[in-house]
Parts: structure tokens; C-alpha cells; sequence
């Protein structure tokens, strides 16, 4: 079985030194579909995605199935942030590499 971006991504990450940092939160709640305009009727969900962190620094990244997020937080903010599509696993490995060779 061939495996998806989304595992690739999280695979190349480890391999260039990044860290398990748990999960984001997961959320359901409900939407407004046009079959349930005006009231809230269809449930959508948002999983929770892989968080990673870069030792020695203030970088983490999320893995999701569409997205890949690298970020720092300094004082509970967000100061830097760089979105990536997951399938363009060449440019998160490039990205990732440029902040390993920084450390």
C-alpha cells in the first residue's frame, strides 16, 4: 500500500530532527446547510492534526491531510507562520531543512 503525503510529510519531518509534540484539538459542531437555512443542520467536523516541534528553537509545524503549517509562538503569539500544501513534499523538505541547518 503506498503511502499518502500526509505520512511522508510527518516521516520527513522526524527524519530531519523534528519532535512529537502531541495534537492540535480536534472540534464538531454544527453548520448551516441550505437544506437547514435558517437553523444550524449538518455536523462538521475538524480533526485534530500532528504537532511538531524543532529542539532548540521556537519552531513548530502541524501536519494535516490538505496543510502543512510552520509557526513559532513567542508569549502565546503566533510571530512567524509559513503554509505549505502537504502534497508539496519537496518544498516542506526544503523549508524544514533550511531551519535545521539554522539550529
Amino acid at each position: 500500500m503506498e503511502k499518502t503525503a500526509h505520512q511522508l510529510a510527518i516521516e520527513s519531518l522526524v527524519y530531519l530532527g523534528f519532535e512529537d509534540d502531541g495534537e492540535t484539538r480536534g472540534d464538531c459542531f454544527k453548520i448551516i446547510t441550505r437544506k437547514s437555512y435558517p437553523l444550524p443542520g449538518a455536523i462538521a467536523n475538524i480533526p485534530s492534526r500532528v504537532r511538531l516541534k524543532l529542539p532548540g528553537s521556537l519552531w513548530k509545524v502541524t501536519v494535516g491531510k490538505i496543510t502543512t503549517n510552520f509557526y513559532t509562538l513567542e508569549n502565546h503569539e503566533v510571530t512567524s507562520f509559513t503554509q505549505f500544501r502537504t502534497k508539496m513534499l519537496p518544498d516542506i523538505v526544503s523549508f524544514a531543512e533550511s531551519l535545521a541547518a539554522k539550529q
